[in-house]
């Protein structure tokens, strides 16, 4: 589901299925949950 590492310090990674990497952008106006 997820871990919790130090760095890269502020920034949430997402490990994809397939081996790749995304930084996933801080939630600007309503505070909804990503379905997707």
């Amino acid at each position: 589901i997820g871990a919790v590492e130090e760095s890269p310090k502020g920034k949430v990674r997402l490990e994809t299925g397939f081996g790749g990497n995304r930084i996933i952008d801080m939630l600007i106006g309503e505070q909804l949950p990503r379905i997707c």
